[in-house]
């Protein structure tokens, strides 16, 4: 049981919305961990944050461009008149070569979409009713698409977290 908590001690404070609190509202890495951790409980929204599907999809199209990049190292370093590489087998270097590099390349592109993703959940389990003042027809598109996925997560009595707080620097903190 010890090794247990531990464990739950670890994942609550290192978890991928944890980069996203820091750039939000200045939190260190593991303040911003549990704060997120928190957030997240309070909303009912664990199995939202913990459905992997938008990484796992982000994974998975690396892995088919890297591939595809691959294969285009592959064909060129095929061509009889184009001499690639000097070595007994080019065309498994050409397509390590190319997937190494188009998987690379795409991750790091499309880490970008996921950490937007990660921000937009921060930020909507975070300010519910202030996304719903200021964009009222994205807020309820996305309300709609989310209790279609995931019926009863935005049912909840307390939309609003208590976001007024101030921290001792006079920066913009919310609690949890």
């Amino acid at each position: 049981t010890c090794m247990t908590s531990c464990v739950d001690s670890l994942t609550e404070s290192i978890n991928p919305w944890a980069f996203t609190y820091i750039g939000l509202y200045g939190y260190g890495f593991v303040d911003s961990g549990q704060q997120a951790t928190k957030l997240f409980q309070k909303r009912g929204w664990t199995t939202i944050v913990s459905d992997d599907l938008i990484p796992n999809v982000l994974v998975m199209t690396s892995l088919v461009i890297g591939g595809v990049t691959g294969c285009f190292g592959y064909l060129i370093s095929g061509m009889h008149s184009l001499h690639v590489l000097s070595i007994d087998q080019p065309e498994i270097v050409s397509f390590a070569t190319g997937f190494a590099i188009g998987l690379a390349m795409t991750s790091v592109l499309l880490g970008i979409i996921g950490s937007s993703v990660n921000a937009v959940l921060v930020c909507f389990a975070s300010s519910p009713l202030d996304f719903e003042r200021n964009h009222p027809e994205l807020s309820h598109e996305m309300r709609s698409a989310w209790r279609e996925v995931w019926p009863g997560a935005l049912d909840m009595v307390d939309l609003r977290i208590n976001l007024g707080m101030l921290s001792s620097s006079g920066a913009h903190v919310p609690a949890v």
